[in-house]
């Protein structure tokens, strides 16, 4: 992402997140969201980027819980 690779930063966000599922780190899931947010703020894909966000917000509040830590980390980058 830093070197401006948005392709291959997507591309390791699909690994990331089905790693971060297959050892249950919701918080490892919700981190590799707000970055893939991130990357597709970058590249121009707003909608995207607004569902992919939502999604971490929604994960993190739902599993970690309201006025938590990863659950405001989410609800910044969404807003």
């Amino acid at each position: 992402y830093e070197r401006g690779e948005l392709d291959a930063a997507l591309d390791a966000a699909v690994v990331a997140t089905l790693h971060y599922r297959r050892v249950q780190s919701v918080f490892g899931e919700v981190f590799v969201y707000v970055h893939q947010g991130s990357v597709l703020l970058e590249r121009g894909r707003l909608r995207d980027a607004i569902d992919t966000l939502r999604q971490a917000w929604q994960l993190a509040r739902d599993t970690a819980g309201p006025n938590t830590e990863t659950e405001a980390i989410a609800a910044a980058m969404l807003s």
